[in-house]
Order: structure tokens, then C-alpha cells, then sequence
């Protein structure tokens, strides 16, 4: 990933994943107390859809971005359905040629 600098795009991925926790922790939180005005005032289906949507944003962000830049094919995408779910991220990180072509230069 470093060679072909889209190693910038798995930091995103990880701090997307930082506010998927930090909302779940938050989703957590407002479902045992759910008269504290800490979240803002937020309801505890608001404070979910929040949980849900940064997650959902970040698997997105690592099947959209990470791409074979000869073929153009998602290298995230690939990793996600040919690894197993316990794997998946770090067989990604550990790859050292391109799933689709082959190519050494490619990732």
C-alpha cells in the first residue's frame, strides 16, 4: 500500500472505525441512561442511527477506495469477500501483489 500511497486510505478507514466505537460506547451509554443529557439530547434511535451510519461509512470507505491502480478493480472489496471476517484486514494489509493482476507494483 505504501507504494502506490493509499496506505493514507486505510488511516481513514481506522479512524472511521475509532467512531464507530466511540458511538457504540455512546449507544451504550444513553441505553442505560437515558435521562442524561450527555449525548446532547440525542434519543437513543438517533444515538444508533449514528453508530450505524459510521459504520457503515467505513466498510464503504475501505470497498470504494483501495483500488489495483493498473485495473481500477477494489483490492478492499476483494479482501472483504474472499477472507474470512476474523482476517480479512489483516490478510489486506499483509498482501503483497494484486489479487486481480498480480502485479507486484500494484499494491
Amino acid at each position: 500500500m505504501h507504494r502506490t500511497k493509499q496506505a493514507w486510505k486505510v488511516n481513514v478507514f481506522l479512524g472511521l472505525i475509532l467512531l464507530t466505537l466511540a458511538s457504540f460506547g455512546g449507544m451504550l451509554w444513553k441505553t442505560n441512561n437515558p435521562d442524561d443529557r450527555l449525548l446532547l439530547g440525542l434519543g437513543d434511535i438517533e444515538v444508533a442511527f449514528i453508530f450505524v451510519g459510521i459504520g457503515s461509512i467505513a466498510s464503504a470507505w475501505m470497498w470504494c477506495t483501495i483500488c489495483c491502480p493498473k485495473y481500477h478493480q477494489s483490492v478492499g472489496k476483494w479482501g472483504m469477500q474472499h477472507c474470512s471476517v476474523s482476517t480479512w484486514f489483516t490478510d489486506l494489509l499483509a498482501l503483497k501483489k494484486c489479487p486481480h493482476c498480480g502485479n507486484v507494483d500494484s499494491i
